[in-house]
């Protein structure tokens, strides 16, 4: 079997190549009935490379006489077998294809060879079988077209040959096909009993009907209970593309009166994979019959599918069905069959279909109901239609939103309506100005859409006639029902919606003319002032308060964007005074809108870059160095440091520019420590970024309060910022200023109270880190400062007073500590600080000055090391030399 399976595979390739050339009668007599012996054996059904040989060796046949004679038959008994196999469909495809084939090319040939020769006069006579055929073949259609046996001996036998060929197929081929189509699928042991039973009772024809009425229904039953896929279902289900292909061939009348629909009752099935099968089989018919019959498919699948779970997979079918045909449509095409579509893709979008595909129970036994394909429907739908159609696009979607006050609903149709704008955009029937034309009606709110609600109120009576008396005043009026009278809802509450939509168009062309903005296009520079002016009108129109929503607010957005864009890079566009004015009141207005911020800063760095100039700016940036320290964000702060720091920078503030300097170093007691770490970040900025002769004037401006930050400070990393700060400026100083600024700190060093003595040491060692072998010149006032302030008798009476409390407390049996006390450990904490802050400057001197080195004053050295600072447990003791 297997051997003869490869010959016959080898033999069909070698046809379909064209490398063997057989004539018909040999392929006919000698190669179809070797293939068909094996085709209708039991053992070799299942062979593929008997189907293959027959379908290809068609192609070589007359069709009238492969069908009358072999197709029939093995395609019977193919589908009628209790192991059918998907190769019967493949070969009824494959025969569909090459029949095709054979009568175009027989109806294009005008000049029919004419053959005279003995021979071909054999090979045209009929032998017995086929004789046999005809008269089978005349009895099954007496109406058939006489047709002269043998090849066509001119044009009108060659056209009662195809008449007699399409006859034969529909009255035959075709009848057979949907009859094995439509078929129910029977168990074999079922089939068995009723054979038995029928034998038995073969002279009760009511019991032979009562047996097969029960086992019809028993079959039914078992088949609703059965979890099982029968294959037999979905092999059979290709048949119907398989007659569509074979219908192609025929007249146009044959399919429109046998174009199978049975394929969408398929649909119904429970079972996933058979559902599969059949949506696929609704898409290779619809891909081979093109958008003509789309209208026919969508009728028949609404009427089968129209409960329950049989509506999530009408709306996934459908969804299907319109991409596989997309690729072959054209503007125009959908127009016939929109209202269908419309109203499948709104019942699952705001009908009941929509609340069952909350229910977790029904998305997840039904996969067709787990995605919404309805949005993405309506975009192709879009794409396709016509623009006098459009209308009839946006209508219902408008009559939803004056009936519906739910935010769900409004939110979903707005969905609905971005998703039409993309489709228009790519529909090429809808040129540039049509779409232009749909955006103004649409924010104009001037297109012709009558809802029902528009047409009652038309016909709505006109009001009563003054000049007639009132109704009379002893008529007592209808008793006024419980909860009152509604209160009226407009009909235009929801309207903004389809203005949203009408902008989003302009939106996406002000996105696109950014990104055009950033190139040096000559065009752009010719057209500056003439674009300024359209982008203000805009943001006349669009740019107020509560606008921040929407497409309204993405077109706001891009109107500033594009307008950063004009003024930064385009240095020949000159702004007026007017214009600029405004912008100043618009970003003013938008840096305290936290949705609306980003924006604004943009405007002002590119108004700072080109160095614009009018009197109501200086306010705008007080404002923005305001916001530089009490922002609440650290994004916002950042980008105000950083306007204000190149307002400060760039123009010529003259005498303000202290005016300025004095409000940062006065933010330096803000109450909140992240506006103080932002001041701190600003004037280290400005240490960098500042010529030195200003820094030089201004120096003492910022030296002493920097100072009380690094001591007085609560937060931690506001001292270590003040002292970086500190360190910042000094490293931008000479020396003469630099000598000017330890001034204060000799002064400090010598003051009476600790704290400022602290302030002292701390502040002489920022001065050690910056200067560090430098600051070797100012050893000699120091050092004695440092001898007397770590002497250990300074600290002697503090201790003993610290043991007297220690004593005073563990006799007291109460815990009571009064207010002298505290004052006094207060005190205590203080001369330890100071004493930490001496020593912490000694370590410096140490790193930086090489103090250990140091040999001279020889006897203050020695007091400081061997007195001060060594325990009195040491046994190491200085040697005087």
């Amino acid at each position: 079997i297997h051997r003869r399976a490869r010959a016959l595979r080898k033999f069909a390739k070698q046809l379909t190549e064209g490398t063997v050339v057989m004539t018909p009668r040999s392929l006919q007599n000698y190669i179809m009935p070797y293939a068909m012996t094996a085709l209708l054996d039991e053992k070799m059904l299942k062979v593929s490379a008997c189907w293959m040989s027959v379908g290809f060796c068609s192609l070589g046949l007359f069709i009238i006489k492969v069908s009358n004679k072999y197709f029939c038959p093995a395609g019977s008994a193919a589908m009628n077998a209790d192991n059918e196999d998907e190769a019967a469909v493949e070969e009824l495809e494959t025969s569909d294809d090459e029949q095709a084939m054979e009568i175009d090319g027989k109806a294009a040939s005008t000049d029919v060879n004419m053959e005279t020769d003995a021979t071909t006069r054999r090979e045209n006579e009929d032998t017995p079988e086929q004789a046999v055929t005809s008269k089978t073949a005349a009895k099954a259609a007496p109406k058939m077209i006489p047709v002269a046996t043998g090849l066509p001996q001119s044009r009108e036998e060659l056209e009662s040959l195809i008449a007699a060929i399409h006859q034969t197929v529909n009255d035959s081929v075709l009848p057979r096909l949907n009859k094995c189509l439509t078929a129910k699928v029977r168990n074999k042991l079922t089939v068995m009993e009723l054979d038995q039973k029928t034998l038995t009772s073969s002279n009760n024809e009511h019991l032979v009907h009562y047996f097969s009425l029960q086992v019809q229904r028993d079959e039914e039953h078992k088949a609703v209970k059965s979890k099982d896929v029968k294959d037999e279902e979905v092999v059979r289900i290709p048949i119907a593309f398989a007659m569509v292909k074979l219908m192609q061939t025929l007249p146009p009348h044959i399919m429109e009166a046998n174009l199978p629909g049975c394929v969408c009752v398929v649909l119904r099935n429970r079972f996933q994979e058979i559902r599969d099968v059949a949506r696929g089989t609704l898409v290779k018919i619809i891909e081979t019959l093109g958008c003509r019959y789309l209208q026919y498919l969508l009728r028949e699948m609404q009427g089968v599918l129209v409960k329950g779970y049989q509506v999530h997979v009408l709306t996934f079918t459908v969804y299907q069905l319109l991409s596989a045909v997309s690729p072959t449509l054209k503007s125009g095409d959908l127009d016939p069959c929109m209202g269908m579509l419309i109203g499948i893709f709104n019942n699952e979008l705001f009908g009941s279909v929509a609340e069952e595909k909350e229910v977790k129970g029904i998305v997840s036994k039904v996969m067709e109901a787990r995605h919404s394909k309805s949005m993405d429907s309506y975009e192709l739908l879009a794409r396709f239609c016509s623009k006098e159609s459009i209308i009839k696009l946006i209508l219902p979607l408008k009559e939803i939103l004056e009936t519906s006050s739910t935010l769900k609903v409004c939110n979903r149709v707005a969905a609905i309506l971005r998703r039409l704008i993309l489709g228009l955009l790519e529909n090429c029937g809808m040129t540039s100005q049509d779409i232009l034309l749909l955006c103004h009606g649409l924010v104009s709110q001037s297109l012709p859409l009558l809802t029902k609600r528009d047409r009652e109120k038309a016909s709505a009576k006109p009001p009563p006639d003054p000049r007639l008396p009132p109704p009379s005043c002893l008529l007592l009026p209808p008793t006024p029902k419980r909860g009152g009278q509604k209160a009226p809802v407009s009909s235009r509450t929801n309207m903004h919606i389809l203005v949203d939509a009408g902008l989003k168009v302009i939106t996406e062309a002000l996105v696109a003319f950014t990104l055009l903005l950033r190139f040096p296009l000559p065009a752009v520079e010719q057209n500056a002032e003439q674009l300024t002016k359209q982008l203000f009108v805009l943001l006349k129109d669009y740019s107020k308060a509560g606008a921040a929503r929407g497409e309204n607010y993405q077109l706001v957005q891009n109107c500033f964007k594009a307008m950063t864009i004009l003024v930064k890079n385009i240095k020949s566009n000159k702004i007026s005074e007017t214009q600029l004015q405004v912008l100043l009141g618009y970003a003013e207005e938008d840096i305290y809108d936290q949705s609306r911020q980003a924006t604004a800063f943009g405007l002002l760095k590119a108004i700072l870059f080109r160095k614009l100039i009018v009197p109501e700016m200086e306010q705008v940036l007080k404002k923005v160095a305001k916001l530089s320290v009490t922002g609440g964000n650290n994004m916002i702060r950042t980008h105000c440091r950083q306007i204000y720091l190149k307002y400060l920078l760039d123009y010529p503030l003259g005498r303000k520019l202290k005016g300025h300097l004095g409000f940062v170093v006065a933010q330096l007691q803000y109450e909140q420590d992240t506006g103080r770490e932002s001041v701190l970040e600003l004037l280290a900025s400005i240490f960098q970024a500042f010529p030195q002769n200003l820094l030089l004037t201004y120096s003492s401006l910022f030296f002493a309060p920097l100072a009380l930050i690094v001591v007085n400070d609560d937060s931690v990393r506001c001292k270590k910022m003040a002292a970086m700060a500190i360190k910042t400026l000094l490293g931008q100083l000479d020396m003469t200023h630099q000598n000017g600024l330890y001034s204060f700190v000799n002064t400090w060093l010598s003051a009476e109270k600790s704290t400022l003595r602290r302030l002292g040491a701390q502040v002489c060692g920022l001065f050690v880190e910056v200067e560090e072998e430098k600051f070797a010149s100012r050893m000699d006032d120091l050092l004695p400062v440092l001898e007397k302030e770590i002497h250990p008798d300074t600290y002697e009476d503090v201790s003993t007073h610290r043991s007297k409390i220690d004593l005073e407390n563990n006799v007291k049996s109460n815990r009571t500590i009064c207010l002298p006390q505290i004052e006094e450990e207060e005190e205590e904490k203080g001369a330890d600080r100071l004493l930490f802050s001496y020593l912490t400057l000694i370590c410096k001197l140490n790193k930086h000055c090489g103090l250990l080195e140091l040999s001279k004053p020889h006897d203050m050295l020695l007091h400081i090391w061997g007195k001060h600072l060594l325990p009195p447990c040491c046994p190491y003791a200085f040697q005087t030399s």
